[in-house]
């Protein structure tokens, strides 16, 4: 796994490996449908799907390991109402919250603004 670029947000990271995934797997998916056109032999077929699998693999574990970093990163302490509270509302937004994105696949970037 390649170590992070200086200047590179871990965010930014995160949407790189995604899109190398997405690729990876419609590449995976190609090649089964190689395999049923009979474009290409069976031992080809299990050779690049083991190195698709493999890709798959570290481009999954590098996006776990730059969210838990990010997740480590932010634990903090708030005070005890915002500890209690049952929703967010205008008040915590305001005072906690600097941005929030939501991604397309139900990940949610919340930027806090310690």
């Amino acid at each position: 796994m390649k170590k992070r670029a200086e200047g590179i947000s871990p965010e930014s990271e995160i949407k790189e490996a995604e899109k190398d995934l997405k690729t990876v797997e419609r590449d995976k998916r190609f090649l089964f449908e190689k395999l049923a056109d009979r474009s290409i032999d069976r031992e080809t077929f299990k050779a690049k799907k083991a190195e698709y699998d493999a890709r798959i693999e570290v481009l999954k574990d590098k996006i776990n390991t730059i969210m838990a970093s990010l997740d480590e990163k932010n634990e903090i302490t708030i005070d005890r109402s915002a500890a209690d509270a049952k929703k967010l509302t205008k008040d915590l937004w305001d005072r906690y919250i600097e941005s929030a994105e939501v991604f397309p696949n139900d990940r949610i970037v919340v930027k806090l603004k310690f």
